[in-house]
């Protein structure tokens, strides 16, 4: 992306860049947040400061972006087959060292990194339903709708939606949905 240029070559629209302020805490995984502030800086050298806002992401990675309710957690169940390969061969390598293998313990169900799904099926009879409604997202490319549409909605200055203000309590999550991993 150039200055006055979109990808495709056309001149004279100026893209707009909302850009997650990322003023959140860290998750509980122990990752740091990565290094956003040369992103940031680098997106307004290229398209001028005047195109780049800073926007809150309060709520964007936990909301659904058509209709505001709260995402569910995706789990899977048990190790993956590159996690089952790699207990082998660690067993494998306490065997030949003479160890007695330790038993192994199945894990049970886990989180999946970054995948949530609506749950707005809406009444009994559909009506009312997301059109997300159990379709899985990714929470990245979720929280980057949001961070567009929170960023549109402080540049036009309409009132903030209840999704995206900061919540008096722990927003409560739907139970995690938990497939069972196929294994090969």
């Amino acid at each position: 992306m150039r200055a006055g240029f979109l990808a495709d070559g056309r001149a004279g629209v100026v893209p707009r860049v909302h850009y997650g302020n990322g003023n959140f805490s860290a998750t509980s995984r122990g990752r740091r947040a990565g290094p956003t502030t040369a992103v940031f800086k680098a997106c307004a050298t290229v398209l001028g400061a005047e195109s780049v806002t800073l926007t809150n992401e309060c709520g964007t990675s936990l909301a659904c972006e058509p209709c505001g309710s709260t995402m569910q957690d995706v789990q899977h169940e048990g190790l993956s087959v590159a996690q089952r390969a790699r207990a082998d061969a660690r067993a494998a390598h306490y065997e030949s060292l003479g160890h007695a293998p330790r038993p192994r313990r199945e894990p049970g169900f886990r989180d999946c990194m970054s995948v949530r799904r609506c749950v707005n099926f809406g009444d009994a009879d559909g009506v009312g339903a997301c059109v997300n409604a159990g379709r899985l997202v990714t929470r990245d490319g979720s929280a980057g709708l949001n961070i567009a549409h929170r960023g549109t909605i402080d540049l036009l200055g309409l009132d903030v939606p209840v999704q995206y203000r900061p919540a008096p309590t722990k927003r409560v999550k739907p139970a995690p949905l938990r497939l069972a991993r196929t294994r090969h």
